[in-house]
């Protein structure tokens, strides 16, 4: 297996600067702002602004319609993913090919949530369901979908605005386009800049896709941003429901540019044609802080949260297809929060592993380190067993110099064995040090190079090793002055 390194834990690291709320039990889907669009009224939730070529935008009548709490089931044969009814938003763009002049024209309509971020400050990510229909019957459309931020609801942002705002990013329905994907700077009062597409490294990201949100079948589009790094990415779903992984399709540094606004997310018709047969259902929208260990976006951080992490620990380069390090940089595609690296520092690790339990479905919050004590690595000397004593109850270790495993009955759900012998384990219910914890693990040559960390309630600590020759261990362990304490 690929190795990682104890003491390459901060000592102290506060992982808690990654998030923008504190760890107080489980915030869930939407604690920003959530509308599941199943009634007429969830309108007044959301700013409409729309650009008709014929029209001065946000006037006349234009070719677009918007119906909140709309029944689609029709149209796309059952509920999206995570939900019951079959209501939601039922939009057109550019459907009525203007009959009377019988003159085609671009058209674009945005929705924008009423909640304000500032990504300088929060971390956060907006998901929503989205199915593009044809009841024509050819598969083929000439729509996009439409995603951005830092938007105020006073302007449409599309691939050929002029008057427009934000970070936004185009994705056509029907992998049909030769660039499928485009991002674009909004530019206020002239044409919307389209930038380069690039992953975090600065690599091209490949932007022709196959089926990137094909027509007929459900997509989530997410938008949103950690770090202040902005990211689009979009997961596809299976015709039961079950959810395809993510797809990260850009992630960018944007410490240099406008952080604060609105998400929005919408449809357009970029060119000059008639979609009389084709539109787009939106269900469940939700606005939701991002916190270290929600590797799937879905508000929560569980067990499936953990798996991600696990499959992808290792303490060293993550690599695009997950499988080790590799030179240079990573595939985009492969975003690395959606992979458990929480702290940005391009491994998934002890640190992140600690990070998840820290927000792991509410319960690894009530880890508490009662007293003065802090955890004590005892080795014997003569037998190389070593021993976990303290007060209260840790979220994980990470060991090294051992050269035995970890002990069966522990209650570890993610562990980890290096080359070298050592380990790194967690538990996601916690590590009850009160009567002393046997690991089961054996360090050669006395223990000499022996080191670990453990985590806290997301928080990181270098432990003390003391050495101690058996019988004598427990006796001596009695009378070691506690030297740290931490209570949450």
């Amino acid at each position: 297996m690929t190795g990682f390194s104890a003491s390459a834990v901060p000592t102290g690291t506060a992982l808690a600067l990654l998030m923008t709320l504190p760890a107080a039990g489980q915030l869930g889907v939407g604690d920003l702002f959530s509308s599941d669009l199943d009634a007429a009224g969830d309108a007044s939730s959301f700013t409409q602004t729309f650009h008709d070529e014929r029209f001065a935008p946000n006037a006349g009548t234009p070719d677009r319609v918007a119906t909140f709490g709309a029944d689609y089931g029709g149209l796309t044969g059952g509920a999206s993913p995570g939900s019951v009814s079959t209501n939601g938003l039922l939009t057109f763009v550019n459907s009525s090919d203007n009959v009377s002049a019988n003159l085609p024209e671009r058209v674009a309509l945005n929705f924008t949530p009423n909640v304000t971020i500032d990504s300088a400050t929060t971390d956060w990510v907006m998901t929503v369901n989205a199915f593009a229909f044809n009841f024509g019957g050819a598969a083929n459309t000439t729509l996009a979908y439409v995603a951005g931020m830092n938007a105020s609801g006073t302007r449409t942002n599309w691939q050929g605005g002029t008057d427009t705002e934000g970070i936004y990013w185009s994705l056509t329905t029907d992998g049909k386009a030769d660039h499928d994907f485009l991002s674009f700077q909004g530019n206020p009062n002239a044409p919307a800049t389209s930038f380069a597409v690039a992953d975090i490294d600065g690599n091209p990201v490949d932007t022709d896709f196959a089926e990137p949100g094909t027509a007929g079948g459900w997509v989530t589009l997410a938008v949103g941003s950690h770090d202040n790094t902005p990211f689009f990415a979009l997961r596809t779903h299976q015709p039961d429901g079950t959810a395809d992984d993510w797809t990260v399709l850009e992630s960018f540094d944007n410490t240099t540019g406008v952080t604060s606004g609105n998400p929005f997310f919408g449809v357009e018709d970029p060119f000059n044609s008639s979609n009389s047969t084709v539109g787009v259902v939106f269900d469940n929208v939700s606005v939701q802080t991002l916190r270290p260990g929600d590797t799937n976006f879905d508000g929560d951080v569980d067990f499936r949260d953990a798996m991600t992490l696990r499959r992808y620990f290792s303490g060293s380069d993550v690599a695009a297809d997950g499988a080790g390090a590799v030179p240079g940089g990573f595939d985009a595609q492969n975003h690395l929060w959606t992979l458990g690296d929480f702290d940005q520092d391009r491994d998934v690790d002890f640190t992140d592993a600690v990070a998840l339990v820290g927000n792991y479905d509410g319960r690894a919050n009530a880890i508490t380190i009662a007293g003065t004590g802090a955890p004590l690595l005892i080795i014997d000397t003569e037998t190389g067993e070593a021993t976990l004593q303290g007060e209260g109850a840790v979220s994980g270790i990470a060991l090294a110099g051992t050269s035995a495993p970890l002990a069966d009955g522990l209650g570890l759900d993610l562990t980890l064995e290096n080359e070298a012998g050592s380990f790194a384990a967690v538990s996601l219910d916690g590590l009850d040090l009160g009567a002393g914890l046997d690991l089961g693990a054996i360090f050669t040559d006395a223990g000499a190079d022996a080191s670990f960390a453990y985590g806290i309630g997301g928080e990181v600590f270098t432990g003390q090793v003391v050495f101690v020759p058996e019988p004598a261990a427990w006796a001596l362990m009695a009378g070691l002055g506690m030297v740290f304490g931490r209570r949450r």
